[in-house]
This record gives C-alpha cells, structure tokens and sequence, in this order.
C-alpha cells in the first residue's frame, strides 16, 4: 500500500519539477550581451529603457570592455531592483548594459541584467595637472607675494593664523577638485558640461570651515576691542594696544604670541592636515575613474574625518574665546 502511495505522488511531481526546471535553465541560459552606448530615457513605469550610439567597447574602472556595436535598442526591464535602479540614472548617461537576448516566437526579447556607468576616456597626466596646477599657482603666490601672504595666511597681528590657514587651505583644495571634474568632463569626447554637485559632507565640512574663520575673527576683534592702550606718556607715540606683533613663522601656528606651544593650535593643524590630504587623495583617485554621466557629484568625505574635523575646529574656538589676547 505504502509503494503505491509513494508511486502516485512520484508522478504527480516529477512532469512539475521537470517543467520549472526547463523553465529555468531556458531563461538562465538566454545568450549574454554587453551593449555599450547613451541612456535616451526609460519609460514612465521604468518597464524599458533606450538605449542609443552603441559602440564597439567602453572604458570602464578596470579597464577597457568590449561591446556588440548595433543600432539604438530598447531593452526591458524586469524585476523591481533593476527597476528602483534607474532612478540615479539620466538621459545622456553613457552606460554598460549586459543583457540577455531570447527568442518569443519570431520576436527577439533584450532583458536588463545589469547596469554600470562607462568611465570618461581620461590620459593618465590628465587628472594630476587638473587638480594639482590651481594650487601649484597659489604656492607660488605664497612665496613671491607678500601681499597674497598676509592675505591669506598672515593675521592682523602679524602672525600666522590658524583660522585663515585652515580655511585657505580647504578651499583651495575644494576649489581644485571642482575645477579639475569641469575641466576633465568638458575636455572629454562627451563634452559634458556643468551640473555637478557638492554632497552633504563636504558641504557640511565647508561651512564648519568658514565658520571658524568668521568665528575666529570675530573673538579676536572683540579682545582686540577691550585691550587696554598704552598712552603717549609711557614711551609709544599715539598710544597702541599692550600686544605687540611677533615674528611672522609657521612655528605661530603651533605657538600663542607668548611663544609657548598650544596644544589647542595643534590639534587643529593636524586635524586640517588630515583632512586636506585624505580629501586630495580621494578626489585624485575620483577624476581617475571619472564617471560619465549627463551630473556628477563631487566625492564625499569620509564620515571619521568629518566628525574630527568639527571636534578640532569647535576645540579651536572654545580655546581661542576663553583665553586672552595673547594666547
């Protein structure tokens, strides 16, 4: 009785295991191919896509892809990821589509499996020159100006200031990364032009920056405000305020004008530091796989160094409005 049972339920299973099988390995075996071209739109509920200029391969971050060349072709897309994926994709994206090509009768069927950007055909001396030339110019201001000197490093008392330091580099810096992605993206045989954006933490990280510089200038105008002036009478004609002006060196972005080390100075060099070189790394690394997209975003900084970063500057302030004048 037992074999029987076991018989009838064998056959009932077997012609539905085999037909999903079938099914299956039809679909997962559909040919694979690479089409390489521009992003002409998707259609509203994101079932198709357009996909136009197609070439023979693409450069990607690994190198150079080979691609079926062909005329423009719509491509379906099927399952919801693929689908909320191409909401960060625009028209005129140059894109790497692998698909697979299947027969439904007479008509051939292109199914989206993947999706991936092409990278901008950039010589390796490219990027180097774009980011790095801006602030080459600056450095050699610094040294045969003195006007830009003092104007970007130098305080009103004649020594070097962290605030002004601190903001002149990171601005250099985020001015070179903008300038360099515009230039490489419009020098490129896609003649991209404009729209890219700054992402939150570098943005966020900006405006700490400008705000202990203003912050900063600000204490420094009060203390300056309720130093008392020495008179005519004691020696110093027209009457000046007790601090008098150091040495210009770098040495005072380590030091209080009394020449003692600050280790609130110092936390905040490095913290700069840090931040400065991190970033020039990345965006050195970003313009060498510069994506080609219609809109790009500047590379974002890393969350630890933005946190260091407010901690440092905030640490900074705190020092600089709780101690006097000469410190």
């Amino acid at each position: 009785m037992m074999h029987r049972w076991l018989a009838f339920v064998l056959t009932l299973l077997i012609p539905a295991t085999t037909a999903m099988a079938f099914q299956a390995d039809g679909a997962g075996n559909a040919p694979v191919h690479k089409y390489c071209g521009v992003l002409r739109g998707y259609s509203a509920d994101k079932s198709a896509l357009q996909l136009a200029d197609r070439t023979d391969d693409a450069r990607t971050a690994i190198g150079q892809q080979p691609c079926e060349h062909g005329d423009a072709v719509q491509i379906e897309v099927q399952g919801q990821a693929l689908k909320d994926g191409l909401t960060k994709w625009k028209p005129g994206d140059r894109i790497i589509a692998t698909v697979a090509v299947s027969k439904n009768g007479a008509a051939e069927v292109t199914t989206l499996r993947d999706i991936q950007p092409q990278v901008l055909e950039v010589e390796s001396w490219k990027p180097p020159v774009a980011l790095f030339s801006f602030p080459v110019f600056i450095i050699l201001l610094i040294i045969f100006s003195k006007g830009m000197r003092e104007l970007l490093f130098v305080g009103q008392d004649g020594r070097w200031s962290n605030s002004k330091t601190q903001i002149s580099l990171w601005f250099t810096l985020w001015i070179s990364a903008y300038a360099a992605t515009f230039i490489l993206r419009w020098a490129s045989p896609a003649h991209f032009l404009g729209s890219i954006s700054t992402p939150s933490a570098l943005l966020a990280l900006s405006g700490i920056s400008g705000l202990t510089f203003a912050g900063a200038k600000g204490i420094t105008a009060n203390k300056v405000a309720n130093t008392p002036l020495v008179g005519p009478g004691a020696g110093v004609p027209n009457g000046k305020r007790t601090n008098t002006k150091a040495a210009t060196s770098l040495s005072n972005l380590v030091r209080d004008d009394a020449g003692n080390y600050d280790f609130g100075d110092f936390q905040m060099l490095v913290m700069t530091l840090i931040a400065v070189v991190s970033y020039t790394i990345i965006a050195y690394h970003f313009l060498g796989v510069l994506e080609a997209r219609a809109s790009v975003s500047l590379p974002d900084v890393d969350g630890t160094v933005l946190a260091m970063f407010g901690v440092g500057q905030g640490a900074y302030l705190a020092k600089k409005a709780s101690t006097g004048i000469d410190q």
